[in-house]
């Protein structure tokens, strides 16, 4: 709990009884999910804005700094289905590069987005007494009527069909808060580019969209397992 994890990164004055552990446990458990499996392949590695000192960041380790910029405390969980575990499950084939690091920038961000947007306005309201910063985080109601919208908020769902800007086809996968990725037929998702909701466009599936090699399925086969 965040009171607790508050504690934990007083200074020795303060006098509270302090288990430095509770910032010290970190990071983010990575899954990978195959078929009707989840197998844990990497347990609680820290994210890049988790290990300041490795990223050359000199700035004094301060109470605030520590829990609401560094995600001391802050443990995550990624479950994924695109990467390939290596021979031994505890690790990915390409560890060190391609879409393992891609996944990992991905991750970071959100958790970015997590410490500003929910971290750091409840950590305000714990220390300072400032229940507006969480009350600021809910939008506020457009005074004009709905009927004098000139277009229509999208609505994307993860799992929707969607076309990107580029030509891209395929599902909709959740990057953050108004981003998206695509996951393309084969199932690759490629990570360099983020879409953001207005840029995509619902779709269905077409015939001519069927990967070369394959064809699409008659009516009669709809609902059933093959």
């Amino acid at each position: 709990p965040l009171p607790e994890l508050i504690d934990s990164c007083k200074g020795k004055k303060s006098g509270a009884h302090r288990d430095i552990s509770l910032q010290n446990y970190k990071g983010v458990f990575y899954y990978n999910r195959d078929a009707d499996k989840i197998r844990l392949i990497l347990p609680r590695v820290e994210s890049k804005i988790q290990n300041p000192a490795a990223n050359g960041i000199t700035q004094m380790a301060i109470k605030e700094r520590r829990i609401c910029e560094w995600g001391y405390g802050l443990i995550g969980v990624c479950i994924e289905s695109i990467l390939e575990p290596a021979h031994n499950k505890q690790e990915y084939k390409d560890q060190e590069g391609g879409q393992s690091q891609l996944l990992q920038r991905a991750v970071d961000d959100k958790m970015k987005i997590h410490l500003s947007t929910v971290v750091a306005p409840r950590y305000d309201e714990l220390e300072n007494g400032n229940p507006a910063a969480i009350s600021s985080l809910v939008p506020a109601k457009p005074t004009r009527k709905p009927s004098q919208r000139k277009h229509p908020k999208k609505k994307i769902k993860e799992g929707n069909w969607v076309k990107a800007p580029d030509g891209k086809i395929g599902e909709a996968v959740v990057c953050s808060r108004g981003r998206w990725y695509v996951k393309e037929h084969s199932g690759h998702i490629y990570f360099g580019k983020k879409y953001k909701t207005g840029e995509l466009e619902k779709t269905q599936f077409e015939a001519a969209d069927v990967p070369e090699g394959y064809v699409a399925a008659s009516a009669a086969l709809d609902g059933r397992a093959v």
